[in-house]
């Protein structure tokens, strides 16, 4: 399987485009857009500076147990799924300092004079990033229907994607162990991990993602 590319955070350049971002994927959905390829809903983008400062995108598809504004807006339904999309922006002074629960950020410079970012993921039924990300199992069949009930996008509560934008030329971009039904790819400046939800749940050793650049 290719993993496919992610826009976390970068809005379309047209009401066409076949970018995502978590709000851009579920108007996909609803609208008919073109999918392209299925690319995770969840996820975190950053976009670093040579400092290693820079910003960062998060959308999270969760399930809760309560109802909201929406359903309380809207009278008269009986509501029997629910699921939540949330998204927000922000920045940061140095990205070795970021954590989501769990997931753990290291940067700095080589010998070489080459920047480079580690990211290492938890596996395991208590990862904690991924259960912030995403429904638990048991609530993933529901929250989908809640969340796609075209079958659009499948794969929204399942997935989860990871993108860190550098300042230079990509030398490296590589995850280890490789997981199945995932992986690393390069687009220019942009580099992408898509996981699947089912594999990072599997007990076994954390996977490290390692990204490096050559600074201008």
């Amino acid at each position: 399987m290719s993993p496919t590319r992610s826009n976390i955070g970068r809005p379309p350049k047209s009401p066409g485009a076949t970018g995502w971002i978590a709000p851009v994927a579920l108007l996909a959905g609803l609208l008919g857009l073109p999918s392209c390829g299925e690319a995770p809903v969840a996820g975190l983008r950053l976009a670093l500076a040579a400092d290693l400062s820079g910003t960062v995108s998060a959308a999270s598809l969760t399930a809760p147990a309560t109802a909201d504004g929406l359903e309380n807006a809207v009278l008269n339904v009986t509501w029997e799924e629910r699921a939540t999309l949330s998204c927000a922006r922000g920045t940061f002074s140095n990205v070795a300092d970021l954590r989501l629960a769990d997931l753990s950020f290291a940067a700095g410079t080589t010998e070489a004079g080459f920047a480079y970012v580690r990211v290492e993921l938890p596996r395991g039924a208590d990862a904690g990033w991924l259960t912030t990300l995403l429904p638990r199992p048991d609530e993933r069949a529901a929250a989908q229907r809640a969340f796609d009930p075209n079958g659009d996008l499948r794969s929204a509560t399942t997935t989860v994607g990871l993108e860190i934008e550098v300042p230079g030329e990509v030398m490296g971009n590589q995850v280890t162990p490789s997981p199945r039904g995932g992986g690393a790819a390069t687009e220019g400046r942009r580099c992408t991990l898509v996981l699947p939800a089912r594999e990072m749940e599997r007990a076994g050793a954390p996977l490290t993602w390692l990204v490096s650049w050559r600074n201008p």
